[in-house]
């Protein structure tokens, strides 16, 4: 039998399409409010690459209100932040950028979140 109810919680954000497809949109845990708005942090990060042509890698958190978005490479705080306020609603007083030489990386080869938090503290 059906013991989840036809759900399983994995954490996962999807949308389904018009033909039936789900997309992953990202994870529960990566959704914050900053300043009133709630924002996928994994969206956001998107949405910085794509507006950068790929040109850095970019990871976001969420902390005390604020979103922080550590960026590798040169590029200024002004340009992060007027990427992010011309491509969502977030407001620019929100927002913190931190330039990083390197992304620490999990095992597995991912970007290690929880030491970018420690570097916060």
């Amino acid at each position: 039998g059906d013991e989840w109810g036809g759900s399983l919680a994995t954490g996962d954000l999807a949308e389904r399409d018009d033909e039936g497809f789900l997309f992953i949109r990202g994870r529960t845990n990566r959704v914050c409010k900053s300043l009133g708005l709630r924002v996928n942090l994994d969206e956001l990060e998107q949405i910085i690459k794509t507006a950068l042509n790929n040109l850095h890698d970019v990871a976001c958190l969420c902390n005390n209100d604020r979103i922080h978005i550590f960026i590798r490479g040169e590029i200024s705080a002004s340009d992060v932040a007027s990427v992010v306020t011309s491509n969502t609603e977030l407001s620019p007083a929100g927002i913190h950028t931190h330039n990083v030489l390197q992304f620490p990386h999990t095992e597995s080869g991912k970007v290690d979140y929880r030491m970018l938090e420690e570097l916060l503290l």
